[in-house]
C-alpha cells in the first residue's frame, strides 16, 4: 500500500489561511523556502517524517511534540511542512502511525517513532529481518522488496474474553435520573496501539503514589486542555485491552450503553457522521458522544495524598472525585456496584465520537458524596494527571 500526504490546512473551519510555509528542515529554526504548501494539494510523496528538532511541546497542547513531513511537491521541489496542516493516508507503519484509510490530519495521531515493526526483506538470495530505519525510503519506490506486510514484533495484549455488546431498550439503573444537559463535545485523536508494555499495576500501591493508568498497555496520546478545550486525557491502547478501576476500590455511580454503537460500526464516523458533529452530543442513543461509559466515585479518603493536596490548593479540600471512563468496547460493571481494588470495569474500545481505540478519562471534583449528575459537577472539572500517571 502506498502512502501520501495532502495539504488539508488548519483544522479550524473558520480559519481562511490557505498557504503554509515550507522549510528546509524539521523545525521553525530552518529557513523558509521560496514556495508554499497550498491547501488543496493532494497525493504528495512523503519522503521522511521527523519530530521538531527543538522537541518543544506545542503551546496549545503541551503533551504533544509536532512532527514534520518532508514532501515532494508537484514542481519537483522538496521541503518540510509541519503536521498541523498535513493530512496522511495509506500505510504509514514504517513511521509508527499504522494504516490510515482516509486523509486525516497527522497531528491527531500518536506516533511511536522509536519502536516500529520489523519487516522481512528479500535481497538477492538472502532473507533478513530489519527495522524500517534500515530500509531506504527516498521515494515511493524503495530499494528493496518487502515480501510480507510489516508484522509487529511486540507481544499481543493479554486476551480478553469479550462478552457480546449488550443490547438494551432502557437505560440501566442509575443513582439519579439522566440529566438533560448534554456533556460537552469530545474530539479525541486516533491513537496508535502501544508497542512497549507499560506496567504499573503490579507495583505495590501506597498513598504517596498517583493511581496507575487504567490500562496495563497503553500510550499517552492527548492531554487536558481545560473547560474550553479537551476535557480529559486520552490513553491509546489495543481494542479490547482490559480497563481497571483504582487500587483502592470505588463505587460505580453511573453507566450508559451507547445504543447506536453496534459491534461492526461502533463509532459515529462509521455511520457517516463527521468527527465532532454537534448532533451527536445531544443524542442519548450515542451516549452524548462518549460511547459506552462508566462513572466511578472515589471518595476523598481513597485519593492519593498528592491529589488530596492539589485539591486543597484549588479550594476543593475534602472533595471527592468522579471519574468517567469513556469509549469503552464494553462495560463489565453495573451502577451502584462497589468495586474491589483494581477490578476490571470494561475494555478499551472505539465507541461514540471516536476515531480509534482509546480511553477518554475525565475527572470532576465535588463536595457531594452522592452523585448529583455529570453535568451538575462540570464546574469541578480537573486535570486527570493530578491523580493518574501519564
Amino acid at each position: 500500500m502506498s502512502h501520501f500526504a495532502d495539504i488539508l490546512g488548519l483544522l479550524d473551519p473558520n480559519n481562511k489561511i490557505s498557504e503554509f510555509t515550507v522549510r528546509s528542515g524539521a523545525g521553525t529554526t530552518f529557513p523558509a523556502l521560496t514556495f508554499k504548501a497550498v491547501k488543496g494539494m493532494t497525493r504528495l510523496a512523503v519522503l521522511d517524517i521527523q519530530p521538531d528538532v527543538n522537541k518543544t511541546p506545542d503551546d496549545f497542547d503541551r503533551s504533544r511534540i509536532y512532527q514534520w513531513f518532508k514532501l515532494r511537491f508537484p514542481n519537483g521541489q522538496e521541503g518540510w511542512v509541519r503536521g498541523h496542516v498535513v493530512g496522511i493516508s495509506g500505510d504509514f507503519t514504517q513511521w509508527g502511525y499504522g494504516v490510515i484509510p482516509t486523509p486525516t490530519h497527522a497531528f491527531t495521531f500518536a506516533r511511536d517513532a522509536n519502536k516500529r515493526p520489523q519487516v522481512v526483506v528479500q535481497t538477492g538470495d538472502t532473507t533478513v529481518t530489519v527495522t524500517p530505519e534500515t530500509v531506504k525510503v527516498e521515494t515511493p519506490a524503495t530499494t528493496v522488496t518487502v515480501t510480507t506486510p510489516p508484522t509487529p514484533t511486540t507481544t499481543a495484549p493479554p486476551s480478553v474474553t469479550t462478552p457480546p455488546t449488550p443490547t438494551i431498550t432502557t437505560s440501566p439503573p442509575v443513582t439519579t435520573p439522566p440529566t438533560t444537559t448534554a456533556p460537552p463535545p469530545v474530539t479525541p485523536p486516533t491513537p496508535t496501539p502501544p508497542t512497549t508494555p507499560v506496567t504499573t499495576r503490579n507495583i505495590a500501591y501506597d498513598r504517596s503514589r498517583l493511581y496507575p493508568v487504567p490500562m496495563d498497555k497503553y500510550v499517552f496520546v492527548r492531554g487536558y486542555q481545560g473547560p474550553n478545550g479537551h476535557d480529559g486525557v486520552d490513553y491509546g491502547g489495543a481494542d479490547g485491552e482490559p480497563m481497571f478501576a483504582g487500587p483502592l476500590g470505588g463505587l460505580v455511580v453511573r453507566v450508559m450503553d451507547c445504543k447506536n454503537c453496534v459491534p461492526d460500526r461502533p463509532s459515529t464516523l462509521m455511520h457517516g457522521f463527521s468527527l465532532g458533529d454537534t448532533r451527536i452530543f445531544n443524542d442519548p442513543n450515542w451516549a452524548f458522544g462518549y460511547g459506552h461509559f462508566v462513572i466511578v466515585r472515589y471518595t476523598h479518603d481513597q485519593l492519593p495524598s498528592a491529589t488530596q493536596n492539589t485539591l486543597a490548593s484549588l479550594g476543593f479540600g475534602g472533595w471527592h472525585i468522579y471519574a468517567m471512563y469513556a469509549h469503552l468496547k464494553y462495560r463489565s460493571v453495573n451502577a451502584n456496584q462497589t468495586l474491589t481494588a483494581n477490578q476490571q470495569i470494561g475494555a478499551n474500545g472505539n465507541t461514540g465520537n471516536s476515531t480509534g481505540p482509546h480511553l477518554h478519562l475525565e475527572l470532576r471534583a465535588s463536595a457531594n458524596p452522592t452523585f448529583p449528575g455529570w453535568s451538575q459537577i462540570r464546574s469541578g472539572l480537573i486535570d486527570p494527571l493530578m491523580m493518574f500517571l501519564r
